[in-house]
């Protein structure tokens, strides 16, 4: 099976000296100090899709979303006003100001409350399934080398997903028995397949990433 990509895309150039590089997400660029990056971030870039696969709904509890620097956690870029999205529409999402520094991850930090993930595909081998993880969770997506982003520059971050490996493994398991022809699993009917499909999903995560100008 061909897997889907979840692609995040993300622009990033500096701040100035003395703004706080942990005022992320929700301010317009007008409001940014002068010479100030800026990030956007798509989620996806593409419709989710997979061979035989319908995804009908992908939704993530995004307690934070952060950008790992090699200035230290207390300074990475974050939001943290994310919310609940549905991955199954694609999404853009802003950070400012950025600082300049040198760039190797994306963290999605998730909630466990209410839900952290839910996914629902129609299998055209095993019938429609929804996975739901309630529990908190933390999703890491690692460039191959740190790309350093200096004053003025854009750094271009796409994270994709492979759900081949993840979603084999699903098929193989022992599943439970369908409710009103939809197989659930959950913190319920299989708490432990829930939590290994979704470190799995996250374990499946890859960044590409580097800057337009080199």
């Amino acid at each position: 099976m061909r897997g889907f990509a979840l692609l995040v895309v993300l622009a990033l150039a500096a701040c100035e000296p003395g703004t706080d590089p942990r005022d992320g997400g929700a301010a317009d660029a007008a409001d940014a100090p002068v010479g100030a990056g800026r990030a956007e971030v798509r989620l996806p870039r593409e419709p989710l899709d997979g061979a035989g696969l319908e995804v009908r709904r992908f939704a993530i509890s995004v307690a934070e979303l952060r950008l790992v620097s090699d200035r230290g956690e207390g300074f990475d870029p974050v939001r943290t006003d994310v919310g609940t999205i549905d991955l199954a529409t694609p999404r853009t999402l802003s950070l400012a100001p950025i600082a300049p520094a040198s760039y190797s991850a994306v963290v999605l930090r998730l909630a466990g409350s209410p839900t952290s993930v839910e996914l629902e595909v129609d299998d055209p081998e095993i019938g429609p399934v929804r996975v739901r993880y309630d529990g908190p969770l933390e999703w890491m997506a690692r460039c191959s080398e740190g790309v350093p982003v200096g004053v003025g520059e854009r750094l271009d971050v796409g994270v994709s997903l492979e759900l081949d490996g993840p979603w084999e493994d699903l098929r193989d398991a022992e599943l439970p028995e369908p409710i009103e022809g939809r197989i659930e699993i959950d913190a319920r009917s299989a708490p432990e397949l829930g939590r290994q499909m979704v470190l799995a999903v996250g374990a499946a995560l890859r960044a590409e990433c580097g800057t337009p100008s080199r």
